[in-house]
């Protein structure tokens, strides 16, 4: 009975991870195809492209170096850019178009008011959250390298003084 249970959980993960690159690559191609209105009538090709493209990328992660290139990408390119459009949707929706006036819309769509303190929420405590994690993501990325070169400076000074009290103790 084992095999029938891992085939079709192996099944669901292929159906899963299937899935949400259809919605990933309609999520790139449907803003190009919006925007360039030549590219709207060759959707199969630019599908088809854009697929073939991505597969070239993708071989850069699967060589020997391919980790080195998994945490480039994680440390500089996914990390920051994402923070920074959370910041500025924060601030549009809870600031310029008034978090009050968005919660009479999500009223109106829902059919029932949230609390007031969602409002709150959205205005200080979201977007402060969000401040402070572009700051300590900007620290992080600034002082990585050097950060972790003085840690390993003052803990070989901090072990050489206590060997040097250990030797004239003696």
């Amino acid at each position: 009975m084992w095999p029938f249970w891992s085939t079709l959980f192996f099944l669901m993960l292929l159906n899963l991870g299937l899935s949400t690159m259809f919605g990933s690559m309609q999520g790139i191609l449907t803003p190009l195809m919006d925007n360039f209105r030549v590219l709207g009538r060759h959707k199969t090709m630019l599908t088809v492209c854009s697929c073939i493209l991505g597969f070239f990328i993708g071989l850069l992660f699967t060589q020997r170096s391919g980790n080195y290139f998994v945490t480039m990408f994680d440390d500089y390119s996914a990390t920051l850019p994402l923070i920074i459009v959370v910041v500025f949707e924060t601030v549009s929706v809870a600031w310029i178009y008034g978090a009050d006036r968005f919660l009479d819309d999500v009223e109106v769509m829902l059919h029932w008011r949230p609390p007031v303190v969602y409002s709150y929420l959205w205005r200080y405590v979201g977007l402060l959250g969000m401040v402070g994690l572009l700051a300590a993501s900007l620290l992080r990325m600034v002082f990585k390298r050097n950060h972790s070169d003085m840690l390993i400076c003052c803990s070989e000074s901090f072990l050489s003084l206590s060997m040097l009290k250990t030797v004239f103790a003696a």
